[in-house]
């Protein structure tokens, strides 16, 4: 999700994925936002936010 400029279609298959979608709805259960909230925020340059997301993204496997 760092890189800004792929899509979901692009990012699923690589982190094990099949389903752009499932994975959509993945990570908006475990982060509580979608992935454009979130990649609204990195925008920001709300970096610690971003390095909380991102630890628990890590640990639930997105």
């Amino acid at each position: 999700m760092l890189a800004a400029d792929q899509t979901l279609h692009e990012i699923a298959p690589s982190v094990g994925y099949k389903s752009s979608l499932y994975l959509s709805r993945k990570f908006k259960a475990v982060t509580g936002m979608t992935e454009g909230c979130y990649r609204r925020c990195l925008n920001r340059s709300i970096s610690h936010y971003g390095i909380l997301l991102q630890s628990k993204c890590w640990i639930s496997g997105i």
